[in-house]
């Protein structure tokens, strides 16, 4: 493990396989069998999503997750190569890989099917050791995949490594002792405004939420509150970028691709005055996500460094 990262991203790698039904959900009969009319299968899982997305903005990265000894498997390492992002675990689970199957109905209603799979099945003894990163990116994982974000947390910590934390909802459900050993070893956390009040157990203004979670040990607290914009916070400043008004192909990834953002960008400005590398970050989070969403899947729109600082532009920002 000689070669050294900008960012390790451990989290799950899917394929997701989105397909369009030409009636609403509540005409499809019982045992009918139901032509559809596009079906498009794609790599995702948030681990994976955000690590192409570091990449593509000139960032050495690595991957750190489970699939399976299949052709799914194949597929999600075929392009992460082609995308330049090293996938680190050798050893594969007896599991499947991680699948997802989204089903989007007439009138835009969806329903997301999901198989965690080889995903959760993750150990710390299948982590090289002595892996060397200036960033571990942590994405939401569940089952004994779980014990290794823990793992990969405290030896962060040992080694001065900064952490990026993005917890979903089934894990800020269980409340913040659940993830304590995580948050402790937390540079940056970001979660939406459900995630903060479940991780909190309280509702309250985005303010009160920010300040809350950074209690927590986090240094940088981010709150996504979806077509409104973004919150973060520094112990010091408030920030808020309003989002533009879209109007979404697919939302699937957008979380992801404001992270990759985010951190790329926080990354890439390191002699910046901390308000002024905190805003470069949320514009190139909100800029990535909002070209991701223009795309189905959470891959095709995620911006190269090139591309991405052709489009910079300024948003009215508020510090408080």
């Amino acid at each position: 493990m000689a070669k050294k990262y900008d960012v390790v991203c451990v989290g799950s790698a899917s394929i997701d396989c989105f397909a369009k039904i030409p009636v609403d959900f509540n005409d499809i009969k019982h045992g009918s069998k139901l032509l559809i009319d596009d079906i498009q299968l794609l790599t995702g899982g948030g681990g994976t999503n955000v690590a192409v997305g570091i990449a593509r903005l000139g960032l050495k990265t690595g991957f750190i997750g489970e699939v399976g000894q299949d052709l799914s498997a194949n597929v999600i390492k075929h392009e992460l190569k082609k995308e330049k992002v090293d996938f680190i675990v050798k050893q594969h689970s007896r599991h499947q890989t991680a699948y997802s199957v989204v089903l989007e109905a007439k009138g835009k209603d969806r329903a997301i099917l999901v198989y965690k799979g080889a995903s959760s099945f993750l150990h710390p003894d299948e982590v090289p050791k002595g892996i060397k990163t200036k960033w571990l990116y942590l994405a939401s994982v569940t089952g004994a995949s779980f014990k290794t974000l823990e793992h990969m947390a405290g030896f962060a910590k040992k080694n001065k490594i900064d952490v990026y934390f993005n917890p979903s909802s089934y894990m800020t459900e269980q409340g913040r002792d659940y993830l304590k050993k995580v948050l402790s070893a937390t540079t940056i956390l970001a979660v939406n405004k459900e995630e903060a009040e479940m991780l909190l157990k309280t509702k309250g203004s985005i303010y009160d939420l920010l300040k809350g979670i950074h209690k927590l040990g986090p240094h940088i607290c981010i709150i996504t509150n979806g077509s409104e914009g973004v919150h973060v916070y520094d112990g010091e400043l408030r920030y808020f970028k309003k989002a533009r008004k879209m109007h979404p192909v697919d939302t699937t990834g957008a979380g992801d691709a404001f992270g990759a953002g985010f951190l790329g960008g926080f990354i890439m400005k390191p002699d910046l005055p901390m308000r002024d590398r905190i805003n470069f970050a949320m514009e190139l989070g909100l800029l990535d996500s909002e070209s991701v969403i223009a795309y189905v899947g959470a891959k095709r729109g995620l911006l190269s460094k090139k591309h991405a600082l052709e489009q910079q532009r300024s948003y009215n920002v508020t510090h408080k």
